[in-house]
């Protein structure tokens, strides 16, 4: 599975379990290969990157890819603010990687969810799995 297959599907999983049981989206990494890690701290002290480099680390022998997927909010290109999942890729040996989002209406008391747009590349974002070893 290439880098930009594993972000999409990450959206998915992503929209899927927002759709599905509300936001925000409890963050998650999926590590290649074949895992999906669910970021989460019970004390809410740590940070979502936080969590990921370390976890990072912990499965660096066999990391070759990862994808951070976050819930956010985005400020789109007419100023609004709008709930987003956000996957932000790295790969092996690459210096930087993509940052994809898909923006949502999340479910309210007489709204149901909606995905508007397409997904979107929002930018490059710092080799995770490279920040990870620095540290």
């Amino acid at each position: 599975m290439t880098l930009s297959e594993m972000i999409q599907d990450a959206l998915e999983q992503g929209i899927r379990q927002v759709k599905a049981a509300g936001c925000p989206l409890h963050p998650f990494l999926v590590v290649e290969p074949a895992k999906i890690l669910f970021l989460f701290d019970p004390s809410g002290e740590s940070e979502p990157m936080e969590m990921a480099l370390s976890a990072i680390r912990e499965h660096a022998p066999q990391c070759k890819r990862v994808v951070l997927v976050l819930d956010t909010m985005l400020t789109t290109q007419d100023g609004r603010k709008s709930d987003a999942i956000v996957a932000m890729g790295s790969e092996l040996g690459q210096e930087t990687g993509p940052m994809w989002a898909q923006i949502y209406r999340p479910r309210r008391w007489f709204r149901r969810f909606r995905v508007e747009g397409g997904r979107e590349k929002i930018g490059e974002v710092k080799n995770l799995i490279r920040e990870a070893l620095a540290a």
